[in-house]
């Protein structure tokens, strides 16, 4: 994320080579203040060019037309309570997830628009939501009701939804007590697949978050999977 002041500076760069404000030198001086100096308040930045030698006049207008817009952090903290409350789970935090409330916001948005048997199986299998945080939302059943949620950077509700629907995918595994293997009757672990893992474990959560979030396709591409998965729900 580019830091307020250095793209404060750059709108500055940029007033500055359009007016014809600065000589050369000047306008090196400025962009040298772009890479170096981006931890300055406003204030500071300004004396610093004075004490550059910039023209009074030039400064004044810069003052006028380039103002800095001091962005307010949006970021909520994270509300553990409100959390549970919200997705009516017990929740562990792994690590300091503390001021990611802006992305729990999201999870708990995804799980509140569950529908069918995801959300049938939300009320019924899950029994403890582990949140950490990664780069991206990804998601674990670890087995025994225990879903583990990683809470990534910026993303919306939906590709929540997925990760969550996917991992209910295992709990209704556990649930109809099936071990699947590549070997057995079933058509999970063959081609096609729609998970990078090519196991039937992982093979049979994707067709069921298919199934339920893009049936069409699912039957469109395995009818074979997609009449199965029918018939277990």
């Amino acid at each position: 994320m580019v830091n307020p002041i250095e793209r404060w500076l750059g709108r500055m760069l940029e007033y500055a080579k359009k007016h014809n404000f600065y000589s050369v030198e000047e306008i090196v001086r400025l962009k040298s203040a772009v890479d170096l100096y981006s931890d300055l308040e406003p204030a500071d930045f300004f004396k610093l060019l004075e004490r550059r030698g910039v023209d009074v006049d030039e400064l004044k207008e810069l003052r006028r037309n380039v103002r800095f817009r001091r962005v307010k952090d949006k970021t909520k903290p994270f509300d553990l309570v409100g959390f549970e409350d919200a997705v009516g789970k017990s929740v562990v935090m792994v690590g300091d997830i503390w001021a990611f409330g802006h992305r729990a916001d999201m999870v708990v948005k995804a799980v509140r628009g569950l529908k069918g048997k995801a959300k049938s199986l939300w009320n019924s299998e899950v029994k403890k939501v582990r949140l950490s945080s990664k780069s991206r939302p990804e998601g674990r059943w670890l087995g025994n009701g225990v879903m583990e949620l990683s809470l990534g950077t910026d993303y919306p509700a939906g590709v929540y939804e997925v990760v969550i629907v996917h991992e209910l995918g295992h709990a209704f595994e556990d649930k109809l007590g099936l071990i699947l293997t590549t070997w057995d009757d079933s058509p999970y672990g063959k081609t096609p697949f729609f998970y990078v893992e090519e196991t039937a474990t992982e093979d049979f959560a994707e067709t069921f978050q298919l199934f339920l979030m893009s049936p069409s396709a699912l039957k469109r591409r395995t009818p074979e999977k997609y009449y199965d998965m029918k018939e277990r729900i």
